[in-house]
């Protein structure tokens, strides 16, 4: 897992495959419309809403796409653990390409500004919070594991 501002994005070029064209894709489609776009390798999703209680979240995993989730506007709190410390609660959709985990893991807000990657081995809960409903609009964008 990785987290941090959005301007120390090129500190990480060299750890993530396409992550270089990938912050161009998604600086390019963070102020359009909510829905999903696509660009080579990669697709990213434009999403807004409200956040959710984190007790009625679960965390959720990735088996062929790495998460890089951007905070264009507003704020989250997100959950992380490594899946090796958690339980399936239920099969891994192939389909869907997630698998979900019950449990929950370290608290981590994510800021207006601040990105984070999750790994195939980062479990992750985005779009909760712990004491009140925040608005948030992110871009997610998806790399494919190679």
């Amino acid at each position: 897992m990785i987290i941090d501002y959005f301007e120390n994005f090129p500190s990480y070029i060299n750890s993530v495959k396409l992550l270089e064209e990938g912050i161009s894709f998604m600086k390019e489609i963070e102020s359009k419309p909510a829905g999903r776009y696509e660009r080579g390798n990669m697709f990213a999703m434009v999403q807004a809403g409200m956040t959710r209680p984190l007790q009625e979240l679960k965390l959720e995993a990735h088996r062929n796409y790495i998460d890089v989730q951007y905070m264009a506007e507003g704020q989250e709190i997100m959950e992380w653990d490594n899946i090796s410390k958690l339980k399936e609660s239920a099969a891994y959709d192939c389909q869907r390409d997630i698998v979900f985990f019950d449990g929950s893991g370290a608290q981590l807000p994510v800021k207006k500004g601040m990105f984070y990657v999750a790994f195939p081995q980062d479990a992750h809960k985005p779009c909760g919070h712990v004491n009140r409903v925040t608005y948030y609009k992110k871009v997610v964008l998806k790399i494919r594991v190679e």
